[in-house]
């Protein structure tokens, strides 16, 4: 921001440059990195992309580990290409294969590669993790291994409740459903390499490498552990559109949406009967609600609009969904006992996940119940 805006960058440039050099000194690298640094600095100076900009930290820093352990540098902007939706281009896999020796141990950087106009460009998110995964299925890898802070996958968030529990495998297809419900796991773009090599991922602790971390793969047994997870977003608001024949008219439909789309509500979940239809829209909007309802009616013929806040969304999410009911019963069950009124449930959408409604104000209060459950 500083050298785009026209701003001295020496001082901190220097605070920066020194630090490096302190690190590869303190490393006993004999390796000179101050040419490197004066290149980056050049670039700097000359207006470089944010991307550029960005990505300079992980680039020494790959260096520098690569230099302490006498590993070969490849870096990322030689063999990954990114397309203009940020999509890796097939053209990556074949880069890394022609310029990987088996023979020799490497360090590559992550999160960034070549764009289409041939400047560095970065991944939106789950950039190293990507970058893994990408590697992974260009060198036909037997494992990924993923190291983190954290031993895997767990049932759920564990500073919401202490009943989650660490998830020993896990199929990608549970992943990915985790992901989209709200979980902070392993992203889809990051397993969406290994998945189509079919390559398994093993997520490990950095601080505790003795421990087996999960497993993600294609498929497993799921008997032993009918439901792996479950995942939630809060603060939402339901719009109840109510119509005769409403799940005939698919043009109405898709009116509906852009309607609601015109005013900034993205719909995150939805929930349809014979003459309903349940919108779930994050409740963070200033809009004149009466004004909407008028207009639906006015402009679609809709019969009757109504709203309901404070909601929150729950996904119960498990490959031994698609065989047996029990797993979401005992979790229903468990709920009413506790006195948790069910808003809404949409089960059989998806054959691996469950999605329920309750009152936001329940929201910790029902996790901690399902982690209990599925425990």
């Amino acid at each position: 921001n500083l050298a785009s805006n026209d701003k001295d960058i020496t001082a901190v440039w220097d605070k920066i440059r020194n630090r490096y050099l302190q690190i590869a000194t303190v490393l006993d690298i004999t390796s000179d990195l101050k040419e490197e640094l004066i290149s980056i600095k050049a670039h700097m100076m000359d207006k470089c992309s944010p991307d550029y900009a960005a990505s300079r930290g992980e680039y020494l820093n790959a260096k520098l580990i690569s230099l302490y352990f006498g590993f070969e540098f490849l870096d990322s902007a030689k063999v990954i290409r990114i397309g203009e939706q940020g999509e890796i281009l097939p053209e990556t896999y074949d880069l890394i294969k022609a310029n990987v020796d088996p023979s020799k141990k490497y360090v590559v950087p992550g999160f960034y590669g070549l764009g289409p106009d041939g400047n560095i460009k970065t991944f939106s998110r789950g950039g190293s993790d990507i970058t893994g995964s990408i590697y992974a299925k260009a060198l036909n890898a037997d494992i990924y291994e993923n190291w983190t802070d954290v031993s895997g996958t767990y049932t759920c968030d564990p500073r919401i409740t202490a009943n989650a529990r660490q998830v020993p495998e896990i199929t990608y297809k549970e992943m990915r459903e985790m992901a989209y419900l709200g979980a902070n796991v392993f992203h889809e773009e990051a397993i969406a390499p290994a998945r189509q090599a079919n390559i398994t991922i093993n997520i490990k602790n950095t601080n505790a490498p003795d421990e087996a971390g999960t497993f993600i793969n294609s498929q497993r047994d799921s008997s032993k552990d009918p439901v792996v997870g479950l995942a939630g977003k809060r603060r939402f608001r339901r719009i109840t559109i109510e119509k005769y024949k409403l799940e005939d008219m698919h043009d109405l439909h898709l009116q509906l949406k852009k309607e609601l789309g015109a005013l900034g509500l993205i719909i995150s979940f939805e929930l349809k009967g014979i003459d309903t239809l349940n919108f779930y829209v994050k409740d963070e909007h200033m809009i004149d609600w009466d004004d909407l309802t008028s207009r639906l009616k006015a402009n679609l013929g809709i019969e009757k609009v109504s709203y309901a806040s404070g909601i929150a969304i729950i996904g119960i999410i498990g490959e031994g969904l698609t065989s047996s009911f029990k797993p979401l019963f005992k979790i229903l069950a468990a709920l009413t006992e506790a006195g948790i009124d069910i808003d809404n449930l949409n089960y059989g959408g998806s054959p691996i996940s469950a999605v329920m409604a309750i009152a936001d104000s329940s929201y910790e209060k029902a996790m901690d119940i399902i982690a209990s459950v599925i425990a």
